[in-house]
């Protein structure tokens, strides 16, 4: 996987194209081996019938040689002719067999065919200067070297192991069943003229020409076994021409020779032999040329064959080269425009658009990138709208946040102002307070004094003005009451202001404010109450001591005097102090709200500054997404 993870793509196609066209090469090139194999062990075959006609007719004239010597050298002196025509025509077809196998480049048989001729130059150098059994055991030899030559050239030639089961008759009668029979004929030809030109028949000769004669028969009845089953492959019709009458005939005048019951001269009974002999190569030519049609007939099916595998070879070869051909130059086509429109897109052009053909992967890799493209343009338009829109947001927070900021520091400045004038006024306010209590005491010293006056009043004038007095007292603590929570009321709604004024840093103040004036409500409520019923009692205690009007009249109105001034300035001296404490609290409310303000205002400054790095950010993603070209 590594090692094709660093090929590129046209090696690793060249690298599949041999994968693929090597074992179809190699298929082919063994079929069409194996026709070609074929084709030529047809042709060796036909060129092994070729030879074996010449080395048949050369057998035929060696055995006419033979005969024809032998009644010669018997004396038969007419033979003469026939053996010097023989001796021609075996000389010629010896040459020309040499010749012949010398051209031939299938099989190699140039030893054996000179042995053979140098066999047949042996036997024939001594000519008619040595005895008839001498000429026809040489001749007999050279026949037998001639049939062990045809064995060893069916082996070269392949004839003997011929593919088509359906010619081995034809092949075994061509190749040893009509040569053998033709040399039996002959022998009988030779023995029997050679004897019956001596003049005589010996017992011996007898025996021989019956034992060859009944080998004859039987390979008559061979003969007609193999051209029965030759007809039934070929066809009836095929050999209708070929007649074996003479050879019978031959073979029944052998028999009768030997059996002595017939009267033949030398002649004729070797023109007779002659005859069946010329039957059989007659025989021998008629099955050859049908074996030498049908090898031909397979021969050229075999050329077309391979003709036929060459050009199929040539085609698929071609259609595959031509189809990884298309599919590399399709493939680069497709991965060169996924490429290039992969780096626009990485450049920051987001318009190119693959062009999908077809309905293979890289079409469908084509439409998910264009998706994808799509998808990509989309989300960065909306992005970029996002940014301009954050942008222009992060610029209005920016400048209200430096109003805020200028106004904050403006309220900050008007708040140390405030804290530094109530600071002013609660050292203003201690010191009335001051007096007050001073004033409060000596009020206290003379009030005492008018008590001790007071004394010599009757015991109820007193208990009535003590009645009084406290009701009188109890009138006034209501008063203050009321006056303290009014003036409580107004700070706390003093305060609800400031706190507004805070925002969420006043938030707490806001609360306790709203508590101290709803207890400033219920302390109104509550004195208001109390006060109805100082009032009720002192209606009571009008009453009564208005029976002692004209007898304390003096000493009330110095005693009331006093009251009312030591009353004036006790409240004076309690106000005071309600007003020292009320304005330290309004000045720590102040200092705190000074603190808040100066942290409101770091707190602006640092979100005006939070807003321009925003804005800031958001002009780099504008930047960033302004670099892809969308339409």
């Amino acid at each position: 996987m590594r090692l094709m993870a660093r090929m590129k793509l046209p090696r690793k196609l060249a690298i599949l194209a041999v994968l693929f066209i090597a074992p179809l090469v190699a298929a082919l090139y063994a079929t069409l081996a194996v026709a070609l194999h074929a084709y030529a062990t047809t042709q060796g075959e036909r060129d092994g019938i070729s030879i074996l006609e010449t080395t048949q007719d050369l057998l035929k004239a060696v055995q006419v040689r033979r005969g024809a010597g032998a009644s010669v050298l018997a004396g038969n002196e007419a033979m003469r002719a026939k053996f010097d025509a023989a001796s021609a025509s075996a000389d010629r077809l010896v040459a020309t067999l040499e010749q012949q196998v010398r051209g031939t480049g299938r099989f190699d048989v140039v030893a054996p065919v000179g042995a053979l001729a140098s066999r047949y130059g042996h036997a024939a150098t001594g000519g008619l200067g040595t005895s008839a059994a001498a000429l026809f055991d040489s001749h007999t030899d050279v026949i037998h070297a001639i049939f062990l030559f045809e064995k060893d050239l069916a082996v070269a030639s392949q004839l003997g192991a011929d593919p088509d089961a359906s010619n081995y008759h034809l092949i075994d009668s061509v190749l040893f069943v009509l040569p053998g029979t033709a040399e039996t004929v002959g022998v009988l030809r030779g023995k029997g003229s050679a004897a019956l030109s001596g003049g005589s028949l010996g017992d011996a000769d007898r025996r021989e020409l019956a034992v060859r004669a009944g080998g004859l028969a039987e390979q008559m009845s061979m003969i007609r076994h193999h051209l029965e089953r030759v007809k039934n492959m070929l066809g009836a019709n095929t050999l209708d021409g070929v007649d074996l009458g003479a050879v019978a005939a031959f073979q029944r005048a052998a028999a009768s020779l030997a059996g002595g019951g017939a009267s033949i001269d030398a002649k004729s009974y070797f023109q007779q032999g002659s005859d069946a002999i010329d039957a059989l190569y007659r025989v021998h030519g008629a099955l050859a040329q049908q074996l030498r049609e049908r090898l031909a007939a397979r021969a050229h099916a075999e050329q077309m064959k391979v003709a036929a595998i060459m050009t199929l070879s040539v085609v698929l070869v071609a259609c595959a080269l031509y189809l990884f051909v298309a599919f590399a130059m399709s493939t680069h086509e497709d991965v060169a425009q996924l490429s290039g429109c992969m780096r626009a897109a990485g450049d920051g052009d987001l318009r190119a658009r693959l062009a999908v053909r077809g309905g293979d992967e890289f079409a469908f890799i084509k439409r998910g990138f264009n998706a994808l493209l799509d998808v990509w343009a989309q989300t960065l338009t909306e992005t970029r709208r996002v940014a301009d829109s954050v942008m222009v947001g992060s610029q209005q927070i920016a400048a209200g946040n430096l109003d805020l900021s200028g106004r904050t520091e403006t309220q900050a400045a008007s708040l140390e102002q405030t804290a530094a004038s109530m600071e002013e006024l609660t050292s203003t306010v201690r010191h009335n307070a001051s007096n007050a209590s001073h004033a409060s005491t000596l009020s206290a010293e003379a009030s005492e004094r008018a008590a001790d006056t007071g004394r010599i009043v009757t015991h109820a004038v007193a208990l009535m003005t003590k009645i009084h007095d406290s009701s009188s007292r109890m009138a006034e603590i209501v008063s203050v009451i009321e006056g303290i929570a009014f003036q409580t009321n107004i700070l706390a709604l003093n305060a609800a202001v400031e706190a507004a004024r805070a925002g969420k840093q006043g938030k707490g103040f806001a609360v306790v404010a709203g508590e101290v004036r709803a207890l400033a409500h219920r302390s109104a409520t509550a004195a208001k109450d109390v006060k109805e019923l100082i009032h009720e009692s002192i209606r009571h205690v009008t009453d009564g001591a208005s029976l002692f009007t004209r007898a304390d009249d003096a000493i009330r109105s110095v005693n009331a005097s006093i009251r009312s001034v030591d009353t004036v300035v006790s409240e004076i001296a309690k106000a005071s102090e309600q007003q020292s404490d009320g304005i330290e609290q309004v000045n720590a409310a102040i200092t705190q709200m000074d603190e808040v303000t100066q942290r409101n205002a770091a707190l602006v400054e640092e979100s005006a500054a939070a807003s321009a790095s925003l804005r800031e950010q958001a002009e780099h993603m504008g930047k960033l997404v302004g670099r892809f070209v969308l339409a």
